[in-house]
């Protein structure tokens, strides 16, 4: 079956005048009818419904019924089906008679057919459209047959202008009147053409069984439209807006875009997608004109997408606007909303209620699931940003100038779920995670690609949809890299005093040579465009850094120059580009610029100008961080754009780079069992453990070679290497990791394409001098200078806090056990990154910074356990430099004191002013202690008498210790009692000190001391006198011990 056509084709007619009928004959009996009966579809094959109205002219069936002129219309379901019941007009007279079928369908297109109904069907059943329809008049009506006679008389009264019958005149061209009725021999079909009244009747009766629905254009009254069920009231375009299903063409899917692509789109307008849109094509940016939006409400929902909008009367590229002002008070909001407790605000509200059909079950381990766990949220933003500039996702601006509380934000957060299946994470505030993107543009240039060229393409080979503006589009076929040699060192501020770029040296280089010249003035902005444009600019022609040169004659007329700020200092942002360049004298140039440079910016001409530099030793993760080079100085050195990090050939203490050049001399070196022990004649700056060094140049050059060492102290290392035990010296070790590559290099402008509104490889390019070809590999490197900051909150207050303590943190409730901490830090990095652990990078600074003026920088509640719970450092707990400072303290004069604890002793030394106090499992050890009293088990060791202060006890059994009875005299204030004491000398010509403490029955006990000279070689009986013993009587037993030097 096929659908109803839309269009209507004329034939050629040759007609003959007829005659009406008088009087229309009544039928008798019920006449037989042919029941036409089909399914109607529309161009795209889908059911249509709508109505078919039916006219016909005076004729007589087959069987002598008479039928006279009338019409009569049908519906056509909603499922397309079409039935209606009509005389036959086959084999009718006058010959040709024929039914006017005039279709109008929901779609809102008209056709027409011409019907010859059969009196019966062929195997029995209704009509079929496709059996009884013609689009042109049937053959019947142009195909009558005339005699000659006719003919030639017809034609010789067309000749002389009289009618064939002389009955009446031809209607002349010049104007006429007529007596009588014109048939015409059919209904019109092109503009100027005459219209029967079959025509008019048509058409007023279908504007008539409508009228009654119409909407008028002047409306005096309240107007409705009420669509029965099932039905639609369609319109194409309606207040600017434009449907897309009145857009529909061919096989469909397309109404969006054609409205789009509409005249009516022009400027701008809003499509709508309706929910009953049966289209399964979507909205394009690459379809879309600039203001234009698209409203999709397909599936319940409201999709909005737009194409450069404009907000009224505000400087700003924003899609959707809201402005809410509140005036209402709590009493007015009282009257309005009874039972409202006080006034809530709010520009916007929305609420996400997942009642049913959730899963959470995500069972990686077992299986690889066909789907993730369902994921619930009130709101989902996602931002690409593929262009330059400030890239702000959630801007949250809030002026609080009313008595009351200020919040940025509220989170409350109930939850009973658990923690269950894989992948949960139970409950938190927030995910936030922020991370360089490991994906990097890389692809094959496919079109434009030419020496020079600043508009590629690019298939992507990887990372599409990453590629940005700003960045550099490197051209990585390894016949146009230079990597030959090494990078041996590197210096910020350069060899030539001071610059804002990096200088990088080699071995093994043969560079060509680069034209420097310095500017003296600056290339400023345009009124309405940052990019200077094209400006002429003076060149510094004296007072220039050491290999710059102080006139153009050494340029070519003109080219492509390397341009980066220099001598005025701003060396984080150098503004590197590359430039178009003209020549205009001896001290000027002309410059096409992208970018503003300041007076003394650099601007270098040929050598490696348009390369940029990978330090392969930091290219991690498929990563590379790479430097523009702004020109070769000589043969083996070149300048490039470091932006305050100078990193190339440079690993200073504060490095973030993993570069490294050392070498040590050899003092000895020694075989046993197969490990090799070397000691060195210097000591390396940091812990070379795990890395592979170079030895060269040994006596014996079976210990030569590359190995992977151990260092067992400073200046020791180990290593493994076969062969017979000895020792030998000489040599070096050394390590460098020189590896580098240049690679030519242009500037990304624009990632978009204008002809599809897309980002698709097509690439904007700065000016350049690659030899760009067909077939190269590319990659656009992340920028080589980047930051990844912590989330960080700036609190500033005027007013002085009030009394109660205000801070920020964080507060645990409820029940909290085992496996919570309240704060953690971690550096993931894997530790053989770092020097000691088999890498060359720094570790990082500080994991927790407080600074800046506070009466306490930690108050804490001891933990059960600990205050503090410290493990051992990267380098483990028993190797030689396991040592690490609990304490790094500043002194007065810039001098530092520490506390340092060293696992694999089990030692703790305090280092104050360069003096050592140590603390181990076998002594406490200090050059110096001054105590008020010392109890010990055992002195080893001589003690000074000269170091014991006046009344000082000692009380200890290392040294002579005995008991006397003292006699107590009574003089006063000056008593004294006298004894005698004999015990062994250990050494003769010593100096003694005797201390004695009384021991009083009667009185207080009293420190005493006295100091004796003596030469004795064995016993020794000694008098003693004990002054100021105290007020008499007092008596007693003294205790004494002697001491010697």
């Amino acid at each position: 079956m096929s659908g109803v056509s839309r269009g209507v084709t004329l034939v050629c007619l040759l007609l003959a005048l007829m005659t009406g009928y008088g009087a229309m004959a009544r039928a008798q009996s019920p006449l037989p009818t042919t029941t036409v009966q089909d399914t109607v579809y529309n161009a795209s094959g889908a059911p249509v419904s709508g109505t078919v109205l039916v006219s016909w002219t005076d004729f007589t069936t087959a069987s002598g019924a008479v039928i006279p002129a009338g019409t009569t219309s049908a519906t056509i379901e909603t499922n397309g089906a079409l039935s209606i019941a009509l005389a036959p007009n086959a084999g009718a007279t006058p010959i040709g008679s024929y039914y006017t079928a005039t279709f109008h369908l929901s779609d809102g297109t008209t056709s027409r057919q011409y019907w010859i109904v059969p009196v019966t069907v062929p195997g029995g059943g209704p009509a079929k459209l496709s059996a009884i329809q013609s689009q042109v008049l049937p053959t019947s009506v142009a195909m009558q047959t005339v005699s000659k006679a006719y003919v030639d008389h017809a034609i010789a009264a067309a000749v002389t202008g009289t009618p064939a019958d002389t009955t009446s005149v031809y209607v002349l061209k010049t104007g006429d009147t007529m007596t009588g009725p014109l048939v015409l021999p059919a209904d019109p079909v092109s503009p100027n053409q005459a219209a029967d009244k079959n025509y008019v009747d048509e058409n007023v009766t279908a504007i008539a069984s409508g009228v009654g629905g119409k909407v008028s254009l002047l409306p005096s009254v309240t107007q409705a439209v009420s669509q029965p069920s099932g039905t639609e009231l369609d319109v194409n375009k309606l207040n600017g807006e434009l449907y897309a299903s009145q857009y529909l063409s061919g096989a469909g899917n397309n109404g969006i875009g054609n409205a789009l692509a509409s005249a009516d789109c022009a400027s701008g307008c809003d499509v709508k997608v309706q929910p009953t849109y049966t289209g399964n094509d979507g909205a394009n940016a690459a379809g879309m004109p600039s203001n234009a939006v698209v409203i999709d409400q397909r599936g319940g929902a409201e999709v909005r997408t737009t194409l450069n909008p404009l907000a009224p009367r505000a400087a700003e590229n924003v899609s959707e606007s809201v402005t809410q002002t509140s005036t209402l008070s709590a009493v007015q909001l009282q009257q309005a909303r009874p039972g409202a407790l006080g006034v809530a605000g709010y520009t916007a509200t929305m609420t996400e209620n997942a009642l049913t059909g959730g899963s959470n079950q995500y069972p990686q381990g077992i299986e690889t699931p066909p789907y993730f766990k369902n994921t619930y949220g009130v709101l989902q933003l996602t931002g690409v940003y593929n262009t330059q500039g400030q890239h702000v996702q959630f801007g949250n601006a809030l002026s609080c100038y009313g008595v009351g509380d200020c919040l940025a934000g509220g989170q409350f957060i109930t939850t009973s779920g658990g923690y269950r299946d894989n992948a949960d994470e139970g409950a938190h505030p927030f995910d936030l995670q922020i991370s360089e993107d490991l994906h990097v543009f890389t692809g094959t240039c496919t079109s434009g690609c030419m020496t020079g060229a600043t508009s590629l393409y690019v298939t992507p080979s990887s990372g599409s949809q990453t590629q940005g503006d700003g960045r550099f589009l490197i051209d990585t076929n390894p016949a146009k890299t230079i990597s030959s040699g090494q990078l041996t060192g590197g210096v910020f501020g350069t060899s030539n005093g001071y610059l804002p770029f990096g200088e990088a040296t080699f071995t093994g280089t043969s560079f060509p040579v680069s034209v420097f010249l310095a500017t003296s003035q600056a290339a400023v902005s345009q009124p309405a465009n940052m990019a200077p444009g094209t400006v002429t600019l003076a060149i510094n022609t004296s007072g220039v850094p050491a290999g710059y040169a102080t006139s153009t004659t050494a340029l070519p007329a003109s080219g492509v120059a390397c341009v980066a700020d220099g001598g005025g200092g701003n060396s984080d942002t150098p503004n590197f580009e590359m430039a178009n360049y003209t020549v205009v004298d001896g001290s000027h140039i002309s410059l096409t610029l992208n970018k503003v440079h300041e007076a003394g910016a650099t601007v270098a001409v040929g050598g490696l100008c348009g390369y940029g530099i990978e330090q392969t030793v930091d290219t991690r993760y498929g990563i590379r961080q790479l430097w523009p080079v702004v020109g070769s100085l000589s043969a083996k050195s070149l300048y490039y754009a470091e932006s305050g990090m100078s990193l190339l050939g440079n690993h200073g203490a504060g490095s973030t780079s993993a570069y490294l050049n050392q070498s040590f001399p050899i003092a000895s070196v020694t075989r046993a069992s197969g490990v090799v022990t070397v000691n060195m004649g210097g000591s390396p700056i940091y812990d070379l453990t795990g890395l592979t060094l170079n030895v060269a140049g040994v006596a014996d050059a079976s210990y030569n070679g590359s190995f992977q060492v151990s260092m067992t102290g400073p200046n020791t290392f180990t290593y493994n290497s076969a062969g017979a035990d000895g020792t030998s010296s000489g040599g070096t070790l050394s390590y460098v990791t020189g590896g580098y590559v240049l690679y030519p290099l242009a500037e990304v402008l624009s990632v978009f394409n204008p002809a599809n509104k897309q980002v698709d490889g097509t690439l904007t390019l700065g000016a350049n001098t690659v030899a760009w070809a067909s077939g190269d590999t590319v990659e656009e490197p992340h920028y080589y200078k980047a930051q990844t900051y912590a989330d960080t909150e700036l609190i500033t207050q005027y007013e002085p806090r009030p009394t109660q303590f205000v801070s920020a943190g964080k507060t645990y409730a409820g029940l909290m056990g085992v496996g919570a901490r309240g704060w953690q830090i971690t550096n993931a990095t894997p530790a053989n990154f770092y020097f000691g652990a088999g890498g060359s990078y720094n570790v990082p600074d500080d994991a927790y910074v407080v600074s800046g003026p506070w009466g306490n920088d930690f108050e804490v509640d001891a933990g059960a356990s600990a205050v503090m719970r410290v493990h051992c450092n990267l380098y483990g707990c028993g190797r030689w430099d396991s040592s690490y400072q609990l304490f790094d303290l500043d002194a007065v004069s810039g001098g530092q004191d520490y506390l340092t604890y060293s696992p694999q002793s089990r030692t703790a030394a305090w280092d104050v002013g360069g003096i050592s106090y140590s603390f181990s499992p076998q002594a406490f050890t200090a050059p110096t202690i001054n105590v008020g009293t010392l109890n010990a088990t055992t002195i080893n060791g001589p003690v000074k008498a000269s170091s014991l202060a006046t009344n000082a006890v000692v009380n200890t059994a290392a040294f002579q210790h005995f008991h006397v009875t003292m006699c107590i005299t009574t003089s006063g204030a000056g008593n004294w009692c006298d004894a005698t004491a004999t015990f062994p000398v250990a050494e003769p010509d010593t100096s003694y000190a005797l201390v004695c403490m009384l021991n009083s029955s009667t009185g207080p006990a009293t420190n005493a001391q006295a100091s004796l000279s003596y030469y004795a070689p064995t016993t020794t009986t000694v008098n003693l006198r004990m002054s100021n013993v105290g007020p008499a009587p007092n008596s007693g037993v003294a205790d004494c011990t002697l001491i010697h030097d």
